[in-house]
């Protein structure tokens, strides 16, 4: 799909799919598709989700398309359509696609519309909403980042630039030929790529030693970011890219092009003053069929530092990519426990995958570890995993439960520990248990107390009271954010922690 794209790959493909699917995740659209402009003006389709073989979806749009129309007309803007009565200028086309609810999205750049987002059919046959509309926009930003970060149609992010100043390298300025590296998801997750980049800090204050250049090959495509520090000379790129080309064919790796091998510089505070005559070494950290990361120390001669440094940083690396490969099968196996089967609720899962959020921002703000961020994360997304054991379809909009309703509803926390009771995860099982205790022992099951409430079920609880009060999808009136916040306020020291409570009012 989209190969006559310049710069189009496979893996790029996966990578625009995984945000799309964040349409079928936030805005609950059953099918989604994205065009790119292509060299003869054509919009042509890049990836989708969710089209059968008896849609209806073109392969391309041309420039009088009325869809092309429309987003040129609506230019950054996202827009729903949800009435073909209302909608005249692309009633046709719906009519023609089989569907009478869709939502626009535009990517627009100063240069013009270079592609669109088709999304339709919201879950349930309900249309479209303001927050969809949103929700897309901020979809189509990270759609956007991509692109540049692709260096499609001329929208770059450049990775040349001299920051920051620190011996500790970002993650987040690392950029991979078409791709950033957070996309080796499973492999070398951003959080595994910061604990690399930790090292890269270290063994750059080894005597001798001047620069590191970690390098990412995938799709036939690199880039190279040299950590170099501040007294750093000039020094010889090609050399460098030769000496990795060099290693890397001794396992295996074919040849990247210098016409696809992007290298770019970040300065790192300090350093010795590096002598003209110097040595690079080389070592393959991670390689697998698809890509592989490699790792280049640049020193004075004779230094005796490099094998040092070498080991730390493929130990680092191996680590890391192990250590990341877990966190991603148990995301994988979370995301499988809250949809198990065939039968699926919508509802719950948004307002779960919500409150996962959430939690992930709370504890990010209180300063927790990464290990705790996480798990706060995986406790939101799971908190009322037991919920699809019970009578969920009747009781989760009831408005006024009675009290053989209130007892089968409370049921859900034990329902949900059982159901994660052998799976070694005792933290999460707890937040599961707990979640809806009270800061003044008032709640349930057990009327626990204070910091006797395990703190990711605190946090969780706090979260999840939050997105019912301020949900479409809640089984009551939704309410804005401020309000939401006013009720959280006066439930602050009764039936929440305070301090949870100021948190979440600086991360909504």
């Amino acid at each position: 799909m989209g190969m006559n794209i310049p710069g189009w790959s496979p893996d790029l493909e996966r990578s625009f799919k995984e945000i799309l699917f964040r349409f079928l995740e936030e805005v609950h659209s059953t099918k989604a598709a994205m065009y790119l402009q292509a060299e003869d003006g054509s919009y042509v389709l890049m990836t989708q989700y969710g089209f059968g073989k008896r849609d209806a979806l073109a392969s391309e749009h041309h420039q009088g398309s009325p869809l092309v129309v429309k987003a040129r007309e609506i230019r950054s803007t996202p827009q729903a359509f949800n009435d073909l009565n209302r909608s005249p200028e692309i009633a046709g086309y719906l009519e023609g696609a089989g569907t009478a609810r869709l939502l626009l999205v535009p990517l627009y750049t100063n240069s013009g519309l270079i592609g669109f987002v088709d999304a339709r059919d919201k879950g349930r046959k309900r249309q479209f909403s303001p927050r969809d509309v949103d929700r897309a926009g901020a979809i189509a930003n990270s759609v956007m980042s991509l692109i540049r970060r692709a260096g499609l149609h001329g929208e770059q992010e450049t990775t040349d630039e001299v920051s920051p100043k620190s011996r500790t390298p970002r993650s987040a300025e690392i950029h991979v030929g078409n791709r950033h590296l957070s996309y080796l998801e499973g492999m070398l997750d951003s959080r595994g790529l910061a604990g690399v980049l930790e090292t890269v800090g270290k063994v750059i204050e080894l005597p001798g030693i001047y620069g590191i250049a970690l390098t990412i090959i995938a799709s036939k495509a690199a880039t190279t970011v040299i950590f170099a520090t501040e007294a750093m000379q000039q020094f010889d790129k090609n050399a460098l890219l030769r000496h990795q080309t060099e290693t890397m064919g001794g396992v295996g790796i074919a040849p990247v092009d210098s016409a696809n091998w992007r290298v770019g510089i970040r300065k790192l505070s300090g350093g010795e003053v590096a002598e003209p005559h110097s040595v690079i070494a080389t070592d393959v950290l991670l390689f697998e069929e698809s890509w592989a990361f490699v790792g280049s120390i640049l020193a004075a001669s004779g230094c005796r530092s490099v094998r040092t440094g070498s080991e730390r940083l493929r130990r680092r690396a191996r680590l890391e990519s192990q250590l990341a490969r877990l966190r991603f099968s148990r995301r994988a196996i979370a995301q499988r426990l809250l949809v198990p089967g065939e039968r699926t609720y919508p509802d719950l899962e948004e307002h779960s995958k919500n409150v996962s959020r959430l939690s992930w921002k709370i504890a990010r703000e209180l300063g927790w570890d990464e290990d705790d961020v996480e798990l706060a994360a995986i406790s939101g997304l799971l908190h009322d995993i037991g919920m699809r054991e019970l009578d969920y379809d009747r009781l989760y909009r009831h408005r006024s439960p009675g009290a053989d309703e209130q007892r089968t509803y409370q049921r859900h926390v034990a329902v949900g520990e059982k159901i994660l009771g052998d799976l070694g995860l005792p933290q999460i099982t707890a937040a599961v248990r707990h979640h809806h205790e009270r800061w003044d022992g008032e709640g349930y099951p057990d009327r626990l107390r204070g910091n006797a409430i395990p703190k990711l079920a605190r946090l969780v609880h706090v979260a999840e009271v939050y997105d019912v009060l301020t949900s479409s999808q809640s089984y009551r009136d939704r309410v804005s954010s401020a309000r939401a916040m006013e009720i959280l306020n006066a439930g602050s020291g009764r039936q929440f922690e305070p301090g949870l409570v100021e948190a979440l009012a600086k991360v909504v």
